[in-house]
């Protein structure tokens, strides 16, 4: 584990001189703290534990990444809000690598008297990189039509998911994921055990969708 550390240290030094890298807990004692203190391109590189928390990225194109993966690294909403929001216009290369992320409940949208997205809201012209995620255990049942009990894409968001296992959400549309309005590309994704009280357990797709799937698509069990 050490050298695998190592190595992560490594790559993201090499990845820009000018770049920094921003260690939580040891130089912000949140991830939230560490993408406010960031600029763009900057690495945050978060240890092992788990982070009771909302994330937003605010529109910065930077990397979050944990250093030993998502079963010890965890970001927990405690069903306030959305685990993480990235929902500021941004591009690829705000990347977020390694975490799960767990018991959120959904962000509110006004325009449209609805929760969604308990794990990851992706929305509003949003298109990041997420890889190596684990997104589970999340409910979002408030409003009119609540969606994405894990994952939630929309409104013209078209984000790269990659190697991430969808399982155990909950919601009245897509209870694994709701995609509307957008064109997002998965890459070896594992959805199963999810569940939606109207439609599309494992997955939700809604007006003007048109979601690409690379290959290593899992489907399993949802209801």
């Amino acid at each position: 584990m050490r050298l695998f550390v190592s190595m992560i240290i490594v790559l993201v030094s090499m990845s820009g001189l000018m770049a920094g890298i921003i260690d939580v807990p040891s130089d912000a004692a949140t991830i939230q703290a560490g993408i406010d203190a960031a600029a763009n391109g900057d690495t945050v590189l978060v240890a092992a534990g788990t982070y009771v928390e909302n994330v937003n990225f605010n529109g910065k194109s930077i990397t979050v990444l944990s250093t030993t993966g998502p079963e010890s690294t965890i970001i927990d909403a405690n069903q306030n809000g959305c685990a993480v929001s990235i929902m500021s216009g941004e591009g690829g290369r705000t990347i977020l690598d390694g975490f799960t992320l767990t018991n959120g409940n959904g962000v509110f949208h006004e325009d449209a008297n609805e929760f969604a997205g308990g794990g990851i809201n992706v929305r509003f012209n949003s298109s990041p990189t997420l890889k190596n995620l684990i997104i589970s255990g999340s409910t979002v049942i408030g409003g009119d039509d609540p969606a994405g009990g894990g994952i939630a894409i929309g409104i013209r968001s078209n984000p790269h998911l990659e190697n991430v296992i969808i399982r155990d959400n909950v919601s009245k549309w897509g209870g694994g994921l709701s995609i509307r309005e957008s064109s997002p590309t998965f890459k070896d994704v594992r959805i199963y055990d999810n569940h939606a009280t109207t439609t599309g357990g494992g997955v939700y797709i809604g007006v003007e969708a048109d979601p690409v799937f690379q290959g290593g698509l899992n489907y399993g069990k949802n209801a």
